[in-house]
């Protein structure tokens, strides 16, 4: 079961296996595939977890596999700007 983050169960359409390339850092990954969401791709709560993500706010990065992996939260329009 998906949640989204008022508790409401999401429909999921879809579960795809994809590869997702963090400046070089490969991560297969199934993927749930749900309509109308407010973003295009959204990293969970296990994703994070399992592949030991610290969020920073202080400088706004997001740290991947022990901080092998550094990405900006967020650029200066305020829409994340990672590449997959």
């Amino acid at each position: 079961m998906l949640l989204s983050a008022n508790g409401s169960e999401l429909v999921v359409n879809a579960v795809t296996e994809v590869t997702l390339n963090f400046l070089g850092l490969r991560i297969p990954c199934s993927v749930k595939i749900v309509k109308h969401l407010m973003h295009d791709f959204i990293l969970g709560a296990d994703f994070l977890r399992e592949n030991f993500a610290i969020i920073d706010y202080n400088p706004n990065a997001l740290r991947l596999a022990d901080g092998l992996v550094n990405l900006p939260l967020q650029n200066t329009n305020g829409v994340p700007k990672l590449k997959f």
